[in-house]
């Protein structure tokens, strides 16, 4: 999946596709996602009910998380 600054996408993603834009693995998406440090949405009950995730959350996550580089 590829994305372009100019081109926000729209909708949610899955796990894997953000997974994919954050370059995790979908595990950790889904444990970020229970220990409350990405924001998601469950669709349906139980504990293997899809997670679903706003690309504006992500975005928030990544900037939340930057460490520049130090000369």
């Amino acid at each position: 999946m590829s994305f372009t600054p100019s081109a926000q996408p729209r909708g949610l993603f899955t796990a894997k596709n953000a997974a994919e834009y954050l370059g995790v693995a979908v595990s950790t998406v889904r444990a970020w996602a229970y220990l409350g440090k990405l924001p998601f949405v469950k669709l349906g009950e139980g504990k293997h009910a899809p997670l679903r995730f706003r690309w504006e959350d992500l975005e928030a996550f990544i900037d939340e998380h930057w460490f520049p580089i130090r000369d």
